[in-house]
Formats: C-alpha cells, sequence, structure tokens
C-alpha cells in the first residue's frame, strides 16, 4: 500500500518508482505516486522527467496524471512531443503553461520548433506512415506551436544564431521538413529566396 511522501528515488535506483511505473504503462500506479506525495519532477540519471518519458511514451494518460499533480514546466517535454510530431501532447503541455519558446539546456538550447524543423525527420524514419502522412503530422505539430506563441522569427542567438528554415535543411531529411515548415508558417523568405530555392531543388533529388 502506497502511503504519503513515497521515496522517489527507490534506494538509489537509476530509474525511480514513478520512472518505472511510466515505462512499464501501468497508469493507476502512476496516478497514485503523483498523489501520494512522490516527487513528480525529480529526473533520472539521464535528467529525463516523468513527464518527458511520458510525453516520449506517447502516453497521454499518464501526462495528464502528472499534470494535474502540477508537474513543473519547461523540463523538455514540449521539445519532445514536438520532435515526435505529437500535435496532441504540444496542445496538452502548452494549455498547462509550458513555454513554447524555451530554450531546452539539454538540447543545445533549442527551442520547441527548432527542435521539431531539426530533429522529427529522425523520429518519423520509425513511423511506418506514408511521406504524405508525415508531411500531415509535421505540419499539425508546426501549426500547433505556432499557435501557441512559438516564436518564428528568423534566429534566435539559443539556437546557435539560424534560422528555423535552415533547421529544417540540416535535418535527415531536408525535403520533409523544409516542405512541412513552409505550409505550417508563413514566413518572410525574400531575402534568400533564390538560396532557399537551389537547395530545396537538390535535396528533392535525393527523396
Amino acid at each position: 500500500m502506497l502511503t504519503e511522501n513515497v521515496p522517489a528515488d527507490l534506494n538509489n535506483h537509476p530509474e525511480s518508482l514513478l520512472h518505472l511505473a511510466i515505462e512499464s504503462g501501468r497508469h493507476r500506479i502512476v496516478q497514485c505516486l503523483a498523489e501520494k506525495g512522490t516527487d513528480i519532477d525529480l529526473p533520472d540519471e539521464n535528467d529525463i522527467t516523468p513527464l518527458s518519458l511520458a510525453t516520449q511514451k506517447n502516453d497521454i494518460t499518464s501526462m495528464q496524471a502528472l499534470l494535474d499533480a502540477s508537474a513543473s514546466a519547461n523540463d523538455g517535454s514540449l521539445h519532445d512531443a514536438a520532435r515526435m510530431v505529437n500535435a496532441d501532447a504540444i496542445q496538452l503541455l502548452l494549455q498547462n503553461g509550458h513555454d513554447p519558446d524555451f530554450p531546452c539546456p539539454r538540447l543545445d538550447g533549442r527551442p520547441p520548433l527548432f527542435e521539431l524543423c531539426f530533429q522529427a525527420p529522425d523520429y518519423l524514419k520509425e513511423n511506418q506512415a506514408t511521406i504524405q502522412q508525415k508531411e500531415k503530422l509535421a505540419k499539425r505539430a508546426i501549426e500547433t506551436l505556432i499557435s501557441g506563441g512559438a516564436f518564428v522569427k528568423d534566429r534566435l542567438p539559443q539556437a546557435g544564431n539560424r534560422s528555423l528554415l535552415f533547421h529544417a535543411l540540416d535535418s535527415s531529411n531536408p525535403h520533409l521538413t523544409t516542405k512541412a515548415f513552409l505550409v505550417g508558417v508563413e514566413v518572410n523568405l525574400s531575402p534568400c529566396f533564390e538560396l532557399f530555392t537551389v537547395v530545396l531543388e537538390r535535396v528533392s533529388r535525393i527523396f
């Protein structure tokens, strides 16, 4: 039987009891631990909080239980949702106070939208969806971040002073992310339109 102030470190185990419950999909245990005073923000040895882990597992039920228990915002979980182009998780986190422009230290200071443009293709490689379906997922995730207030100016210092467009072009599938980005957000590309056109034509031949 769980009591209040359950020790979250489980006798110095590299993963807390809460992490283990999320990892195994034990929703009732997750909710019980969250309600009984476990430290719901305690990260594991890789600096992953329970909320980030639940996001990475696409476990909306556990995410909601942790958010209902006032899990801290800006732990990188919004970046995880963005990388996974999970619009539903993005929306849930934004509704619970996560900053759409937070520069995550464990992700080289990238804000969520920059993380999506740069890393989403690596996640989508494991997805069995068609290219068109992947583009649709990315577009919806981008639109959700932007409607939630994500910064879309050309450059951000905390993102290596590189633009969103160049993060998309630097990704492992520049054609997919650049197309989704351009459809998902209206930006002024006139200063670099010729360069962009040449680069996009070149990467299109690869795919």
